[in-house]
């Protein structure tokens, strides 16, 4: 018997040409191998960012949402923070209104946590759709890699925030943080905290999900701020395991450059022995990802040589 969930969408991401996308992405919700009816709630987080007419046909379509609209504009992390605190399940569902998702994702991330009783976090896969060089040279440098082709859980040390499950007494007592400031990297300095917090986390290869691909104009910026993020997160724990400031440093650039370098060989290597389809955009592609990768590495540096300061992330 899959346990008592209850599922949170936010829309702080949603631009107000996106409208109807929401509207897509709910009506998957509604036609899940799990319906959403069998939540305890369903939370729609509204920030100010739902139309009116947008709202008016959710609230027409599906009765068993539950809006909630903020006071003020909240961003991604705390929109996600604030729906959770709303919920009642055993388990809390993150849905985001932009992602595409498979009829069975809700059902394999619920029939994980009913399976194994000891983990208390559950991702699935996110991933995106290629169709030309542009995309393909996002799937190869950015957050999300192609299909691991597993069949059966198998343990994992992150998530996207987009595609996860967590028992709620657990995200209650470790809830994402906000004040970091990371740019978009929130929820992996949250796994890293689960982690050292020795948190079963799943990964769920049937619970899958396609993020958009980046606009063009935000394929290096968000690249520069995916090495930023890791380097000051990877920075951040060797200080707290008593390494100086230059060694914390040092040693975050080289663990973030040589690691970027490795998965981006690691999903060129997928790529050509799985999806011989996809060989025709290459030539495109890999120069295209090796400067996303010149990117990151810059953010990297930046990281290092910058002071460390709070805040919200961007």
């Amino acid at each position: 018997m899959i346990p008592s969930f209850s599922i949170v969408v936010e829309t702080e991401n949603l631009e107000t040409a996106d409208q109807q996308r929401l509207l897509q992405a709910l009506d998957q919700l509604a036609h899940q191998t799990v319906p959403p009816e069998r939540a305890r709630e369903v939370i729609l987080i509204d920030s100010g960012d739902v139309g009116r007419p947008a709202m008016a046909t959710i609230r027409a379509r599906y009765p068993w949402i539950d809006v909630h609209v903020t006071a003020e504009a909240i961003d991604y992390y705390a929109a996600k923070n604030l729906g959770a605190g709303l919920t009642t399940g055993e388990v809390i569902v993150f849905f985001d209104c932009d992602v595409c998702y498979e009829a069975g994702w809700l059902e394999a991330m619920l029939q994980a946590l009913e399976g194994d009783v000891r983990a208390e976090v559950v991702a699935g896969e996110t991933s995106l759709a290629v169709s030309g060089a542009y995309t393909l040279a996002v799937l190869l440098s950015w957050a999300f890699p192609p299909w691991s082709q597993r069949t059966r859980p198998y343990a994992t040390t992150g998530y996207a925030a987009n595609n996860v499950a967590f028992r709620r007494q657990r995200l209650l007592a470790t809830p994402i943080p906000l004040e970091t400031g990371l740019r978009r990297g929130n929820c992996r300095l949250h796994a890293r905290r689960l982690e050292h917090e020795g948190v079963r986390m799943l990964r769920v290869p049937r619970a899958r999900a396609v993020h958009p691909t980046l606009p063009p104009r935000e394929y290096y910026p968000r690249l520069w701020g995916a090495g930023f993020n890791e380097a000051r997160i990877i920075g951040r724990e060797r200080r707290e395991r008593g390494g100086g400031p230059v060694t914390a440093r040092l040693y975050a650039l080289c663990q973030v450059s040589v690691r970027r370098c490795l998965r981006l060989a690691a999903r060129s290597w997928t790529v050509c022995r799985r999806h011989p389809r996809w060989w025709l955009y290459l030539p495109l592609a890999w120069p295209l990802a090796l400067s996303g990768l010149a990117v990151s590495l810059c953010g990297t540096l930046w990281a290092v040589v910058s002071p460390a300061r709070g805040g919200k992330s961007a």
